[in-house]
């Protein structure tokens, strides 16, 4: 924008030509514009740049992927949502393998181990190049990821490892592993947890591992080098979603034929409370979910649309939020009306938070 003041008036003062001058923040233009005998008016000018306009703020949001479909959903406050686009055809990912970092850069690991990422909110996506080779067995197990700093991923697998990366996923290092050696997680059915805290300082981790290894959740603080275990919220139970809150750890149970739970862990009580029951279709409908959390108070849990049982009429996808670290929940309905291929047993999802920065490219 450019403001400009015009003031006019009169001096003594003959002579030809303009008289340019300039001052610090504002150029001054003296014009001639007559001469008779012993007064000459001039018109002075002042042009000023006004300050650009304030860079857009980022706005943090939930975000959702829901196959059939392969749509991504986002949400600033888990009440209203919007779609953003479909994942790209040639990318065919598992249902648990999202993540964002610090620096707003999501990510996604296909059913091939390859890493996928996106700097503009989901919009697009790029497979990312890998450098060097990769730990042995990596390539070979099924990974659920999560995001710290900018360009940082852990991961943990369905053998009980646990993997660092700290240029966007395009080389990784092998940490202390997570399960006993041998441990089994179902192959690309391993059903884990992985998050970050908000501050970056602890990460957990959880698997549903069996013979010779049971369920296992831990917390690390020093990035994977040693891991402090951490008592089950229940008796082999999987992590339908794991992270932090101001209070300490929500970890999300049961769903499916069953209504879920979010139990949450307190740092200072060293135990877990249990929340209210979440169960938003009525009757024995199949409806699977899952959690996240802001790595503060919000907490959201998206249920998919089911079939509804004995004739009654099909359930919305439906998302419960939380504002008090995962206690208390209201329901609200999601952007899913019906499942479109109840005859099929297709649904996958994932559920992630990000800052909603924007990295650009890699």
């Amino acid at each position: 924008m450019i403001v400009v003041w015009v003031s006019t008036k009169k001096e003594k003062f003959c002579g030809r030509g303009p008289l340019v001058g300039r001052s610090p923040g504002a150029f001054l233009i003296l014009v001639l514009l007559a001469c008779t005998g012993s007064e000459t008016v001039t018109t002075t000018l002042t042009v000023e740049e006004a300050a650009p306009p304030p860079a857009p703020v980022a706005e943090s949001a939930f975000f959702v992927w829901y196959n059939p479909g392969k749509m991504v959903y986002r949400s600033a406050d888990g009440k209203k949502w919007d779609p953003v686009a479909p994942l790209p055809a040639d990318l065919d990912n598992w249902y648990n393998a999202f993540a964002s970092d610090a620096g707003g850069r999501l990510y996604v690991v296909d059913i091939q181990d390859s890493v996928w990422t996106s700097g503009d909110g989901a919009k697009s996506w790029s497979k990312v190049s890998a450098v060097g080779e990769r730990p042995a067995g990596m390539n070979d197990e099924s990974l659920f990821i999560c995001g710290g700093a900018a360009n940082e991923i852990a991961a943990v697998s369905s053998a009980g490892r646990t993997y660092w990366s700290t240029d966007a996923g395009q080389s990784w290092t092998e940490k202390t592993r997570l399960a006993a050696e041998g441990a089994g997680g179902g192959g690309m059915g391993f059903q884990g947890g992985c998050a970050f805290s908000r501050d970056g300082s602890k990460v957990v981790m959880s698997g549903w591992y069996f013979a010779p290894q049971n369920p296992q959740l831990a917390i690390s603080s020093d990035k994977g080098a040693t891991w402090e275990v951490l008592p089950q919220p229940g008796t082999n139970v999987a992590a339908n979603g794991l992270g932090f809150v101001n209070t300490g750890l929500a970890f999300a149970r049961g769903g499916g034929y069953s209504p879920g739970i979010v139990s949450s862990w307190s740092d200072s009580g060293k135990a877990w409370a249990d929340g209210a029951e979440i169960r938003g279709a009525a009757g024995m409908e199949y409806a699977q979910q899952l959690m996240a959390t802001d790595g503060g108070n919000t907490v959201v849990v998206w249920q998919n649309p089911a079939k509804g049982s004995e004739g009654k009429p099909n359930v919305p996808a439906a998302a419960f939020v939380s504002t008090d670290g995962g206690k208390t929940f209201v329901e609200l309905v999601g952007p899913v009306a019906e499942d479109p291929t109840p005859a099929l047993s297709d649904e996958y999802q994932a559920m992630f938070w990000s800052n909603g920065k924007t990295p650009g490219p890699i």
